[in-house]
């Protein structure tokens, strides 16, 4: 709620600050340049939040790189890439906000939904020979229901919306796998390890932008306020 509230005070703002906001008529040409400037304008990319940004993002990542890169047995595979490449799709998009720790379990709600229904909606069509045609028409309308399900819930639903995006982003390319010839015991067990190193990787996230955070949301909500009575005045 409070992300929220300070997003749309920071969209008063702008738009009170820019009142030709609808006259204004940019080319693709000038877009693109404008983008590439503000993208790498020293002014934005060298402030405390966006450095912070970095950083935290950084730090999950190397955590994890470490970790995959020393840590073998149990559920973890050394030199195995699943952990920092989950969190590289997984980057806190904003850092002048306080920890969402409801978008983190929405995000370990997600993840973990996108890597294990595939493996049970697969498993349903195992039965059937890879080279068939009923199996095709079946893998064919189960990743179009699975996409169009999860696509419907991202744009529809305020509150699930982010868990709706990751079950469709992480869950689509496990349904589109070709069909493999590995025992299912084998291929099972590897799904499961792998979406143990997910969860691993998220709570990791999780804890590195807990420790760095040092701003509440009253903070973030006073300071919107006072934006918006500025932009009003």
């Amino acid at each position: 709620w409070a992300k929220k509230t300070t997003d749309l005070v920071d969209k008063v703002v702008e738009v009170s600050q820019d009142s030709r906001l609808d006259e204004d008529k940019v080319g693709p040409c000038r877009a693109m340049i404008e983008g590439l400037r503000t993208t790498w304008d020293p002014k934005k990319m060298f402030t405390r939040d966006h450095i912070m940004l970095a950083f935290r993002n950084w730090l999950s990542i190397m955590v994890t790189f470490v970790m995959a890169y020393v840590i073998d047995g149990s559920m973890f595979d050394r030199y195995s890439p699943v952990m920092p490449m989950t969190l590289s799709l997984l980057m806190v998009n904003d850092g002048a906000h306080h920890v969402e720790y409801e978008k983190s379990t929405h995000r370990l709600l997600g993840v973990t939904l996108g890597k294990s229904l595939p493996i049970i909606l697969v498993g349903c069509i195992d039965y059937f020979p890879c080279i068939s045609t009923t199996r095709l028409v079946l893998q064919f309308t189960m990743v179009l229901t699975f996409v169009t399900i999860f696509t419907f819930v991202y744009f529809n639903s305020d509150m699930w919306s982010y868990v709706g995006c990751l079950i469709a982003g992480f869950g689509v390319y496990q349904l589109m796998v070709p069909c493999s010839s590995q025992e299912p015991d084998k291929l099972f067990a590897s799904k499961y390890k792998e979406l143990g190193c997910v969860i691993v990787a998220i709570f990791v996230q999780a804890i590195v932008q807990a420790l760095f955070s040092c701003k509440t949301p009253r903070f973030y909500i006073e300071e919107s306020t006072r934006k918006t009575m500025e932009g009003v005045e």
